[in-house]
């Protein structure tokens, strides 16, 4: 009798703990994905390997490189990324992760590669010394060549990400932190105004829906708004420090800062899976923040 109670609780438990792991907010959503998330901490450029659960440093950077600089991928041997210099200022370093290479390119931080047309585009030093411009360049030989101002008159007092929305097209804000689109065919700016009439600050750019993420000013709320209508519509307010949108993987990255008695300030890595709406914790060390996220195969 006993033996027979005992396989009867066993079998309840089991399924109680099979339950318990499929509905888990946190549950692994990685299986069968092939790629790594690539983010610069700061300090080092690290990994995680969605394929094998992997994590780890790619590259440790120079001691006194405390703060990231933007990344941005060439192709799948190839990154560039912003390296902080002692002075504070930023180079670019187009670094070849798979024979761990790197060179420097010149000044500059928060760039971004157009594939289509074979530009990379940065913030650096505004000639007239007056904060920050934007720039276009080609990389030959490893140098940046036909380097050009392409946005002068915007107030730009430090460096913010770039968001690619189509081969003509990319969008950013300004240090007052309004969003603006700018045309690549002819250099021409214009304001977003689904975002600034509301005092949405744009983070992220959802390629898969066409759909900037905002939160606002007002309420600290993230909303979801619509690239073309303008209509937008409350996301959730859980994710407190969303840093990038991975479109192999349809999901958010976000920042989960804690604190520990024995190590201080802590930080782990979050997935928000779009598709499913579920949350799983990454296994992986260090930070993330926008315009230092990147996905590799």
């Amino acid at each position: 009798m006993w033996a027979v109670r005992f396989n009867t609780m066993y079998k309840k438990i089991i399924t109680i703990v099979a339950l318990a792991i499929i509905v888990s907010p946190f549950t692994n959503l990685a299986a069968n994905t092939k790629g790594k998330l690539v983010y610069d901490s700061g300090r080092s450029i690290n990994y995680y390997d969605f394929d094998t659960g992997v994590s780890g440093v790619m590259l440790e950077k120079d001691r006194l490189s405390v703060s990231p600089g933007g990344i941005t991928k060439i192709d799948n041997s190839y990154i560039v990324y912003g390296l902080q210099k002692p002075n504070g200022k930023y180079d670019l370093v187009l670094y070849e992760y798979k024979k761990n290479q790197q060179v420097v390119l010149g000044a500059g931080s928060y760039p971004l590669y157009l594939k289509e047309k074979k530009e990379l585009m940065y913030f650096d030093s505004a000639k007239n010394g007056r904060g920050l411009w934007l720039y276009k360049a080609q990389i030959y030989e490893n140098e940046l060549v036909k380097t050009e101002p392409i946005v002068t008159e915007l107030p730009f007092y430090s460096a913010n990400p770039l968001y690619k929305v189509n081969e003509n097209n990319v969008v950013f804000i300004d240090s007052e932190n309004k969003s603006w689109k700018l045309n690549l065919d002819n250099n021409q700016l214009e304001p977003i105004e689904s975002l600034n009439t509301n005092n949405c600050i744009m983070y992220l750019w959802i390629s898969k829906t066409q759909q900037y993420l905002c939160r606002e000013q007002s309420t600290g709320y993230l909303y979801l708004v619509n690239s073309n209508t303008g209509d937008r519509t409350l996301f959730i307010d859980k994710l407190k420090y969303v840093t990038a949108y991975i479109k192999e993987l349809d999901s958010i990255i976000y920042t989960i800062p804690g604190f520990s008695f024995i190590r201080g300030e802590t930080y782990e890595i979050g997935r928000y899976n779009l598709i499913n709406q579920k949350k799983m914790k990454l296994p992986a060390v260090g930070v993330t923040t926008p315009g230092n996220v990147i996905w590799v195969e």
